[in-house]
């Protein structure tokens, strides 16, 4: 989903990080931020021509550090991706 930009900080309390993704609308390549609020981890995204956008990208923030722990870094965006691109729906 994802390239990973260098600036993570995950911890035991706290998700912060700054990937780049699409905007949903254009496609464009844009600067997102994912963090955690109220046990689940969000997407925000600025799109210079379409505006603010803000999703739910895991419902467990505790699943998503264990997963994240389970593959790290870079390759983490990327082989959710590639196994999400391999579901029959």
């Amino acid at each position: 989903m994802g390239l990973d930009i260098g600036l993570t900080k995950i911890s035991h309390d706290l998700i912060d990080r700054c990937v780049s993704s699409f905007c949903p609308v254009c496609l464009k390549v844009i600067r997102t931020h994912i963090l955690q609020e109220d046990g689940k981890v969000f997407m925000e995204k600025q799109c210079d021509a379409h505006g603010k956008f803000r999703e739910i990208y895991w419902f467990e923030a505790s699943l998503y550090k264990k997963i994240y722990k389970i593959f790290g870094g870079k390759q983490f965006s990327r082989r959710i991706r590639i196994r999400a691109e391999r579901l029959p729906f």
